[in-house]
C-alpha cells in the first residue's frame, strides 16, 4: 500500500519524441497515489534575450518574437498540445483518476522545466535520453544532462518503455548513501510486488594480470587481502543498513544485496568509477528496470563535461531507466 511519504508532485516531461513517450510508459508503471499530482509539460523553444549579446532595442524585438511564438505560431503550438495530449492519455488508461495538470510552455526547456519543478515543489522529473552506447551517450540531450545537474529533486531518466516495474536496482558505496538512498526508494511509489536490490559498490581490484607486472605473487596476495577486508567491513554495513531502512518503511518489500568490483588498469589504482561497467553487468544480469544511484557534485572542467561520476556513466549507458538522487552516492 502506498503511504504518504510517497512523492506527491512530479513533472513528467514530454516533446512527442519516441523517449518522451517512453518516460510516459514508465510513470504509468509507477503505482501513484489517488493525492498525487503530475504536471505534463512540453515547451515550445523560444530564445532567452537575457542570454544574448544584443541591444536593448533587439532584446525588445526578440521579446516581442517571443510572444508571437507562443500566440501567433500555431503548428509549434498544436506539436507541443499533441505531444502532451498523448502522455496524458497514457497516462490516465493506466491510473484513471490521476491529478494531471497540462502545461504548456515558451522559452529554454530545460530552464522552463527546472522552473516548473521548482514552481509546482515537485518531488521527482521524469524525462526520456537520446541513446544508450557511449557515443550516443555523450549526446544524452542538453535537456537531461541539464535537468540532472540542476534539478532541486531526484531525476529519472528513461530511455525504453515498459508495461511492469519488476526489478529496481540501488548502487550503493558508503552508510550514507543506504540512509540516503532508501529514503528516495521508499519515496518513489514503486508497485507492490517490485523486487529491490542494493548493490555495494566496492572499490575495483587490480586486474590480476596487469598487477603482476609490478608486483609479485606474494605481495599482490597480501596487498588483495587487506584491501578485501576493508571493502567487506565498508560495503557489508552500508547493505545492512540499506536493508533495515527499507524493512522499517516498507515491511513486505523484497529487499536483497550483492556486492561487486570493478577492475583498475595498472595507471588507475585511485579511480573508482571503474566500477560503473560492472554495475551495469550486475543489473543488466538481474534484468533491472531501474538502476537508483546518487550523485556527488564535481567542479571545474569534469563538471563542465559531465566526467569523472559513475552516476553520469549509468544515466549515460544504462539500457535501463537511471534515477538520479544529488547528494548522494559513489563520487
Amino acid at each position: 500500500m502506498i503511504d504518504q511519504t510517497t512523492v506527491q508532485r512530479a513533472v513528467l516531461a514530454t516533446d512527442g519524441s519516441a523517449h518522451s513517450l517512453a518516460a510516459a510508459s514508465f510513470a504509468g508503471a509507477l503505482a501513484w497515489s489517488t493525492d498525487a499530482a503530475i504536471s505534463i509539460a512540453s515547451v515550445v523553444e523560444a530564445p532567452n534575450p537575457s542570454d544574448l549579446p544584443i541591444s536593448k532595442w533587439e532584446e525588445k524585438a526578440l521579446a516581442d518574437w517571443r510572444q508571437i511564438v507562443e500566440y501567433v505560431h500555431t503548428t509549434a503550438r498544436d506539436e507541443a498540445q499533441r505531444s502532451i495530449d498523448e502522455a496524458a492519455s497514457a497516462l490516465r488508461a493506466r491510473h484513471p483518476d490521476l491529478h494531471i495538470d497540462e502545461v504548456m510552455c515558451f522559452g529554454q526547456p530545460a530552464a522552463e522545466l527546472l522552473a516548473l519543478a521548482r514552481e509546482t515543489k515537485s518531488e521527482l522529473i521524469i524525462a526520456g535520453a537520446r541513446g544508450r552506447t557511449v557515443l550516443e551517450g555523450l549526446l544524452l540531450g542538453s535537456v537531461s544532462e541539464a535537468l540532472v545537474t540542476e534539478a532541486p529533486c531526484p531525476v529519472l531518466i528513461v530511455r525504453d518503455a515498459i508495461s511492469e516495474l519488476r526489478v529496481v536496482v540501488v548502487v550503493l558505496r558508503t552508510v550514507e548513501d543506504a540512509d540516503r538512498l532508501a529514503e528516495a526508494c521508499l519515496r518513489l511509489p514503486l508497485p507492490a510486488t517490485t523486487r529491490v536490490t542494493a548493490i555495494t559498490a566496492g572499490a575495483p581490484r587490480p586486474h590480476g594480470d596487469s598487477a603482476r607486472r609490478r608486483f609479485t605473487d606474494e605481495k599482490m596476495e597480501a596487498l588483495l587481502a587487506d584491501w578485501d577486508e576493508a571493502e567487506q567491513a565498508e560495503t557489508t554495513a552500508a547493505g545492512k543498513r540499506f536493508i533495515e531502512r527499507m524493512h522499517a518503511g516498507d515491511p513486505e518489500r523484497s529487499v536483497t544485496t550483492r556486492v561487486v568490483h570493478g577492475a583498475l588498469q595498472p595507471s588507475a589504482f585511485e579511480s573508482r568509477a571503474d566500477v560503473a561497467p560492472a554495475l551495469l553487468a550486475e543489473a543488466e544480469a538481474l534484468k533491472a528496470d531501474l538502476i537508483i544511484v546518487g550523485a556527488r557534485e564535481h567542479s571545474g572542467f569534469a563538471a563542465k563535461l559531465g566526467l569523472g561520476s559513475v552516476s553520469r556513466k549509468l544515466v549515460r549507458r544504462a539500457s535501463m531507466a537511471v534515477l538520479v538522487v544529488r547528494g548522494a552516492g559513489p563520487a
